[in-house]
């Protein structure tokens, strides 16, 4: 599905290498060219590829700002925070645009349909404000051809094609929703009175996480998350009308739902607060603390799932 692309601030390309050739041959001179033109150039790879680009760099390996992928790709959530956090620090302290050259780490290679290839998706609208230029590396020895055909359906621009618009792009909304993966099923949470005022359902909550023996780092987690999606509950769903809570495949989960109008938007709480198209920070403050966050289509209303 070929569009126009929005006029942003932020270049989003996808480079599909096949030998190591590829890679040095092109990556190397992107990054050099970003200090001749005085960017700040930052660098997110694996630790061979480090040492490939080590070499290849010579002296100028120094000015590259070179971040490990492994703690780079932790959830889509905290990795979009990250480059959001770290972009800004850079443009407020050097007044400069940013050129990043990145590559998730193999354990993190989606499968089709998982959520990393929403997060490409997602990218696209999430930091569209940034002052930066992102090449998203994959190594076609290692990725699948349904991983493929997703990178292409979720980058502007083919760094290949000496960054030519890409013809497969589709709209963020679309590709997001179609790459989200299903929501995981909850079977046996136990229902929590909703009665009364927000500070006796976060004490119901917080007991339950107690006898179900949660650290306490995860129970304060838990509570902010599960009291912003209640505050959203009730600015924008009518309130709160049913909650509920319990242990699935290990995880503390607690689902909270309301009877408003529904959210169908697959970008909800991925917006860092203060960009133009962040609502709010209730879903974005879930995100950041919680493993997932599943978005449901209720009857009536939303539901939303939050895994510890």
């Amino acid at each position: 599905m070929a569009l126009l692309h929005d006029a942003t601030r932020l270049r989003h390309e996808a480079f599909v290498y096949e030998t190591d050739d590829d890679f040095v041959g092109r990556i190397a001179p992107h990054l050099r060219l970003g200090l001749e033109e005085n960017e700040a150039p930052i660098a997110v790879l694996t630790r061979s590829n480090r040492a490939t680009m080590r070499e290849a760099l010579g002296p100028d390996y120094d000015e590259v700002l070179f971040l490990d992928c492994d703690g780079q790709y932790l959830r889509p959530a905290r990795t979009l925070a990250a480059y959001d956090s770290l972009v800004r620090q850079i443009v407020a302290e050097r007044a400069t645009t940013v050129r990043v050259v990145a590559e998730m780490p193999p354990s993190q290679y989606p499968a089709e349909g998982a959520e990393w290839l929403a997060y490409e998706a997602i990218f696209n609208r999430a930091l569209a404000h940034l002052p930066v230029s992102v090449v998203c590396l994959y190594d076609a020895r290692v990725v699948s051809e349904s991983v493929v055909d997703a990178v292409w359906r979720t980058h502007p621009w083919s760094f290949a094609d000496a960054g030519a618009a890409n013809e497969r792009y589709e709209h963020p909304e679309h590709a997001a929703t179609a790459l989200t993966p299903a929501a995981r099923s909850a079977p046996g949470l136990e229902p929590i009175d909703v009665g009364g005022n927000a500070g006796a359902f976060r004490e119901r909550l917080a007991a339950m996480m107690v006898g179900h023996g949660v650290p306490q780092a995860g129970v304060v987690n838990m509570l902010i998350a599960a009291t912003e999606i209640a505050d959203n509950a009730e600015r924008h769903g009518e309130g709160l009308t049913r909650a509920r809570a319990g242990l699935v495949d290990g995880r503390f989960v607690c689902e909270v739902s309301d009877e408003g109008c529904g959210l169908d938007d697959p970008m909800a709480g991925y917006y860092p607060p203060g960009s133009d198209r962040a609502p709010g920070k209730g879903m974005w403050v879930a995100r950041q603390l919680m493993f997932r966050v599943d978005v449901l289509a209720a009857a009536p209303g939303t539901t939303v799932r939050l895994w510890l």
